[in-house]
């Protein structure tokens, strides 16, 4: 994998030889293959040193989806402010590492949510985090998905909401994995499509908005991540996804992410 990489990269940059080290999986990505990786080459004299991630599908993804469009999601992101890592370099082919991936720059930091909730080294982000993410959503839903061409991203129906949208897709996903009876789940189905909020306004949606999926300092946050589940609809979808009891981490009185009001 490091010498197919070393390969691709050349060629990529246009140059004889591309020096890639300390290539390693990184632990979690329910979805896609994370992998780190040192990038060293020379161009014109210039020494040129990259931290990078490659970005792969596994061999049985659970998530479809394609490289390319998370590749412009990104680009897209990175257009109107959110705070990504950059993109750099992008292989549709399976050629190279027998599925297409992509590779970002790298970037420093803490994911793990106890650790910005008790720990004492982030006290000071725990004080503006709420105020970042709530600029970062803003930004999140000012793309421009015209202009940007995101025209891949799933999107409700001329007829439907938002939300029937995802309630139906998610009904699917259910009777697929699930084929016995489920009352809890079926009783919960009902009570939602009982509950349909009304039209609203369309915009790009993260998708899978909290703790977790940010990578964060001791200043706040540097970086939004994990947006395989982007598509266009309601955008309180993401505000509530990240107030969900389940991501509050047991600071239920702060119910956004459990850092904030």
């Amino acid at each position: 994998m490091q010498r197919r990489l070393s390969v691709f990269l050349a060629k990529a940059i246009g140059i004889d030889t591309v020096d890639v080290s300390n290539l390693r999986r990184l632990p979690g990505g329910a979805s896609r293959e994370t992998w780190a990786l040192d990038v060293h080459y020379v161009r014109d004299g210039q020494a040129t040193q990259l931290s990078l991630v490659l970005r792969r599908d596994p061999p049985k993804a659970s998530v479809h989806g394609q490289r390319r469009d998370e590749f412009l999601l990104l680009q897209a992101a990175a257009a109107t402010g959110v705070a990504v890592p950059a993109v750099r370099w992008l292989a549709d082919e399976v050629d190279t590492l027998g599925a297409p991936f992509f590779l970002m720059d790298r970037i420093e930091g803490e994911t793990i949510a106890r650790r910005l909730l008790r720990d004492e080294e982030y006290a000071g982000a725990r004080r503006v985090m709420t105020a970042q993410l709530g600029r970062a959503l803003a930004a999140i839903h000012r793309i421009d998905r015209q202009r940007c061409d995101l025209s891949f991203l799933a999107e409700p129906t001329a007829d439907e909401t938002p939300a029937q949208s995802e309630l139906e897709r998610y009904q699917q996903i259910h009777r697929a994995i699930a084929p016995d009876p489920h009352p809890a789940f079926e009783l919960a189905f009902r009570w939602l499509a009982q509950r349909l909020p009304s039209g609203c306004e369309r915009v790009v949606v993260h998708g899978d908005f909290r703790i977790g999926n940010v990578i964060f300092g001791p200043e706040g946050v540097r970086s939004i991540l994990d947006w395989e589940l982007a598509h266009v609809g309601d955008p309180m979808e993401d505000l509530a996804w990240m107030c969900v009891r389940s991501w509050r981490f047991g600071s239920d009185d702060k119910p956004a992410g459990g850092i904030g009001t």
